[in-house]
């Protein structure tokens, strides 16, 4: 039997530490129809980030620390807003504010953060983040 892709399901993810951690629903991640994004920019390609689909910061449900609690990252045009723990350094996700000129006030997250979640088998899609 095949499992339905359109299904929501709730997604947990974390930093290492631990200090933050937080759910958020979707459909699924692992279906064929999804695609995650990778940026190209200076600062993704150097993570190494892939980004879940964008989504209001009200949708994720902080279960421990909290999105102002992060420790914020901006450069360039200084409209994507790279969150990362203070304590372990990772990235947990980037909110386009109301300047960008691309999203307005969405955050998407790093499903490398996120549990259960193979990002390697992914299928995924490019945002030329280094040309804006």
């Amino acid at each position: 039997m095949a499992s339905d892709s359109s299904a929501i399901k709730t997604y947990k993810g974390s930093c290492h530490c631990g200090k933050f951690a937080y759910e958020f629903k979707h459909t699924s991640l692992e279906a064929h129809e999804f695609r995650a994004t990778i940026c190209n920019c200076s600062i993704c390609s150097k993570k190494g980030n892939v980004y879940s689909v964008l989504m209001d910061p009200s949708e994720i449900t902080w279960k421990s620390g909290d999105l102002a609690s992060l420790t914020e990252y901006t450069f360039n045009s200084k409209t994507c807003h790279h969150y990362f723990c203070p304590v372990d350094g990772c990235a947990i996700g980037v909110l386009m504010d109301e300047n960008n000129p691309f999203v307005k006030n969405k955050i998407t997250l790093n499903l490398n953060c996120v549990e259960g979640v193979d990002t390697e088998k992914l299928n995924k899609k490019i945002f030329d983040g280094k040309s804006h």
